[in-house]
């Protein structure tokens, strides 16, 4: 019995029961320490115990100090090992990384052992995904092979089948085949359209295939798209306006330690007149730093440049109106993610280099995002904001645009995907009637994941 359980015993008897020596023994607090302890192992439930109390009370370095004592005092126990690493990880002490490795050099002999192991393992798999969730789990197995009806872990069995905090399971490849349909009030601003021929609806198909290979904590994505759009209304003076689409696009993810770097480069072709006319191509590479806190917050900037060449149309002639140039973009960042929740927002100034001096442009842009899974559905909701100054416009054109949207999806099997999407477009300043617009976007994409 430890001299805790001996103490109590001892002040629970009779007094005038007991020898004068017993008495005097009474007379201390039942929890002080003893003058001379019996042995190591009661030195250590004492410590173990006031490092206990000590941490209910907020001092937590009289905490660490004295589960430090008992884990040292008795090295096997496991419960000792354990709470010291606990308190060190949930207080972010700068002794982490020896208090932890303390406790997982103990082999766990019982089922309540291996299910505090499993434990610490899982609060660290989100630092080292791989090597600790795979421990983990074969400590909660071992748990479960010792004491079958535990219902903790079985719980802790389940979480630990889900993917690591603000990961997913990794597929190789990714097929996507979309239909949807565009209402644009201004499709082509075109000098002597009017509103009755230029605005209409038109019909936009698009699909896609990926390659994503992961190589550790770096994941790379090797896409190619392709997309068309036929307006279904004045087609007499609207189908030259039929467009297609091509768009490579490789991307890079790699996250070292508390950093994740994005990277991004693509080109994309459009065609024009039964998809036959090239009209221009843009060329850009974007990256975004984040720096993690907590595995929760991710805040970073993000950064963009593109050349943009218009090879027909009035847009490539030499002259005020040639849009062909540099375009950038720079700004902000803050990500949110938490297991099924993802977040961010983002906000930055846009710039537009443009040859002629009436398609030079800059000015404010910010998005923002949030999506959440419940069970088999995952619902999104989109809310952006671009403005454009043309600063040299002959006729002061300011281009306000925002838009909001949401998708909906459901996952059909573990590699069939459905997604609902809307959204919807405004120009929201007193600009010239010729520049007034709004679009509506709807659409059904059927996603496959392999």
């Amino acid at each position: 019995m430890s001299i805790l359980l001996c103490m109590i015993a001892i002040a629970a008897e009779d007094p005038s029961s007991q020898p004068a020596s017993a008495q005097a023994a009474t007379s201390a607090p039942v929890f002080a320490p003893p003058a001379a302890p019996g042995s190591e192992a009661d030195e250590a439930e004492v410590a173990h115990a006031e490092g206990l109390l000590a941490e209910t009370d907020g001092r937590v370095d009289e905490a660490r100090r004295l589960l430090s004592r008992a884990s040292e005092l008795v090295p096997a126990n496991v419960d000792f090992a354990f709470d010291l690493a606990r308190v060190s990880f949930e207080r972010k002490l700068p002794t982490l990384a020896t208090d932890i490795s303390r406790f997982l050099t103990l082999e766990p002999k019982t089922a309540g052992q291996s299910l505090l192991r499993g434990y610490l393992l899982a609060m660290l798999r989100t630092k080292d995904g791989a090597r600790a969730t795979e421990d983990a789990k074969a400590a909660v197995q071992r748990s479960l092979a010792l004491d079958p009806t535990n219902s903790e872990a079985q719980q802790l069995g389940v979480l630990l089948d889900k993917p690591p905090i603000g990961k997913r399971s990794r597929k190789n490849w990714a097929l996507r085949a979309k239909i949807a349909t565009e209402y644009d009030s201004n499709v082509t601003l075109i000098q002597d359209a009017t509103p009755s021929d230029e605005g209409g609806l038109r019909l936009l198909l698009s699909g896609g295939v990926a390659w994503q290979p992961s190589f550790g904590e770096t994941r790379l994505s090797l896409s190619v798209d392709l997309s068309g759009g036929i307006h279904l209304m004045h087609r007499d003076r609207l189908a030259l306006f039929d467009f297609a689409q091509v768009l490579p696009r490789f991307s890079v993810d790699s996250r070292v330690g508390d950093n994740r770097l994005i990277a991004a480069a693509f080109i994309s072709q459009v065609f024009l007149q039964g998809f036959t006319r090239h009209f221009m191509q843009d060329f850009a590479l974007v990256a975004e730093y984040r720096r993690i806190f907590g595995e929760v917050w991710q805040p970073g900037l993000y950064a963009g440049i593109g050349y943009r060449d218009f090879t027909t149309g009035d847009f490539n002639q030499p002259g005020p109106t040639d849009r062909d140039g540099l375009h950038t973009n720079v700004g902000l960042g803050l990500n949110f993610v938490r297991d099924d929740v993802v977040a961010h927002v983002r906000a930055g100034f846009q710039l537009e280099n443009a040859a002629g001096a009436e398609q030079r442009e800059l000015g404010p842009e910010a998005d923002m995002l949030l999506r959440f899974t419940v069970s088999r559905f995952s619902f999104g909701a989109t809310l952006a904001y671009m403005g454009r100054f043309y600063q040299r416009s002959s006729t002061m054109r300011v281009d306000q645009r925002v838009s909001a949207g949401f998708v909906a999806s459901v996952t059909v099997t573990p590699w069939l995907f459905i997604d609902v999407d809307y959204r919807f477009v405004r120009n929201v300043s007193p600009a010239v009637v010729q520049f007034d617009y709004m679009r509506h976007l709807t659409g059904v994409t059927l996603r496959a994941a392999y």
